[in-house]
């Protein structure tokens, strides 16, 4: 992303999810690669609908760990909207559906015709990366554009 054109408008898709990690990747952005009058997407993937066959095939279980998962995407769609407007950025916040969120993400990409895709990295053991895979793996191998993959310097 150079000077080259300063009039032009970077689109940035930054991947959210409910980490430190993500929050951390979005301060980065903030601090080092937002210009004003850049467009920034915001996207959250909620992962309830890969995890709650995982974890039970009981259906009222189900539902309610399905309604929990829907009010806590909710309320994190609203706590995103205020860290772009702490930072004082114009923002769209995107809810992804689907059961990859990698690939919802790189989909996305295409669709708000991104210049730069930022997320973080939650840097998964062994045993998750083989249950939920690697998001960050999967958008850097698939991605149409630049990724910056931030990770979290305290771990």
């Amino acid at each position: 992303m150079s000077d080259q054109n300063p009039g032009r408008r970077w689109r940035v898709l930054v991947a959210m999810e409910r980490s430190k990690h993500s929050q951390d990747a979005f301060k980065v952005y903030v601090q080092h690669i937002y210009k004003e009058g850049d467009v920034t997407i915001i996207a959250h993937v909620p992962e309830s609908s890969r995890l709650v066959p995982i974890i039970t095939s009981d259906p009222k279980v189900s539902s309610r760990i399905a309604s929990d998962e829907e009010r806590n995407t909710k309320l994190f769609l609203g706590r995103l909207r205020e860290m772009a407007n702490h930072y004082h950025i114009e923002a769209k916040i995107v809810r992804l559906t689907g059961n990859n969120p990698g690939e919802s993400i790189v989909q996305a990409a295409f669709s708000y015709d991104a210049d730069l895709i930022v997320t973080g990295s939650r840097r998964l053991g062994k045993f998750q990366r083989t249950m939920l895979g690697s998001v960050s793996d999967y958008i850097i191998h698939h991605s149409p554009v630049p990724v910056f993959v931030c990770r979290n310097k305290d771990i």
